[in-house]
C-alpha cells in the first residue's frame, strides 16, 4: 500500500466521513474520491513547480553570491594593495617629515649665521667707511704733500732729446735756454734738471723738421726764483716751447677735466 492510500484509507474511516450521506452510491463516493486525489497531486504537482523555480532561484542567487564573493575577494586584495601602498606613503611622509624637521633646523642655523654676517658686515660696513675716510685724508695729504715738493718745480716742453744725453747736457740745456729763449740776463741757479715721461715727436713750425722730445722738469733753490722764470714765458709766444707748473697727476687729470 502506497503512502497516499494509507491516507486515504485513514481519511474515509474518520469522523468526518459521517458528513457524506451513507445513502450515496457506491461509485460516487468512488469517482469523488479520485477527483479529491486528482486535484491533491495537481496541487502537488503545482507545489512541486513552485519549489523547483525557487530552487533554481536559489540557484542563480547562489552564483550571484559567488560573484560578490569573488568581487568581494577582489576588493579586499585591491584593499591590501591600498594599505600597502598608504603605508609606504605614510612612511614616505614621515621621511619628508623628518627631513622637513633637519631642513628647518637648519634653516634656522642659517638665519642664525646670516644674522651673524649681517651683523659683522655692518662692522665691516663702518670699519670700511673709516678706513676708506682714512685713505681719502691720507691721499689728500700725499697729494698735499706732493703739491709741495713739486712747488719750486717747472716742466719745460720743446727740446730735442737724444737718447744718451747726461744729466749735465739737460741741465745746460736749461741754462742756455733762460739765457736765449727767456732773455734772462742773469741766469737762475737751480738744484738740478731731468728728463722724465714719456717721449714725443712733433714738427718744428718753422723749417717743419720732426723733432724728438722729452719734458725736462727742472727744481729751483727757491719759490721766488721759479716765479721769475715762469714771468719771463711771455717772451715764448710764437715758439714750440713750454714752461709749467708741474702738480701730481690726480691733479692733473682734475685740471684736465675742468
Amino acid at each position: 500500500m502506497s503512502p497516499m492510500q494509507g491516507y486515504y484509507n485513514m481519511a474515509s474511516q474518520s469522523p468526518g466521513n459521517n458528513m457524506i450521506p451513507q445513502s450515496l452510491p457506491l461509485s460516487q463516493s468512488t469517482m469523488n474520491i479520485g477527483t479529491d486525489t486528482n486535484d491533491k497531486i495537481d496541487s502537488l504537482v503545482q507545489k512541486m513547480d513552485q519549489m523547483f523555480k525557487k530552487l533554481s532561484t536559489l540557484d542563480k542567487i547562489d552564483e550571484k553570491l559567488k560573484n560578490i564573493e569573488s568581487s568581494l575577494n577582489n576588493l579586499v586584495k585591491n584593499v591590501d594593495t591600498v594599505n600597502t601602498r598608504i603605508d609606504e606613503i605614510e612612511k614616505g611622509m614621515e621621511f619628508v617629515n623628518d627631513s622637513f624637521e633637519v631642513s628647518k633646523t637648519e634653516r634656522e642655523n642659517l638665519k642664525r649665521t646670516v644674522s651673524k654676517i649681517q651683523i659683522n658686515n655692518g662692522e665691516i660696513v663702518i670699519d670700511l667707511d673709516d678706513i676708506r675716510r682714512d685713505f681719502n685724508n691720507l691721499n689728500e695729504r700725499h697729494l698735499d704733500l706732493q703739491t709741495r715738493s713739486m712747488r719750486e718745480n717747472l716742466v719745460f716742453t720743446g727740446f730735442s732729446h737724444k737718447n744718451d744725453e747726461t744729466i749735465e747736457e739737460t741741465e745746460n740745456i736749461i741754462r742756455n735756454f733762460m739765457y736765449r729763449e727767456l732773455k734772462m740776463a742773469t741766469t737762475v741757479d737751480f738744484h738740478r734738471a731731468h728728463r722724465f715721461g714719456k717721449g714725443t715727436e712733433f714738427r718744428d713750425r718753422k723749417d717743419g723738421i720732426l723733432i724728438k722730445t722729452r719734458p725736462i722738469v727742472c727744481r729751483f733753490k727757491n719759490y721766488k726764483d721759479r716765479e721769475i722764470v715762469r714771468s719771463s714765458t711771455k717772451e715764448l709766444k710764437g715758439t714750440h716751447y713750454g714752461i709749467q707748473e708741474q702738480f701730481p697727476k690726480e691733479i692733473n687729470d682734475k685740471r684736465k677735466m675742468l
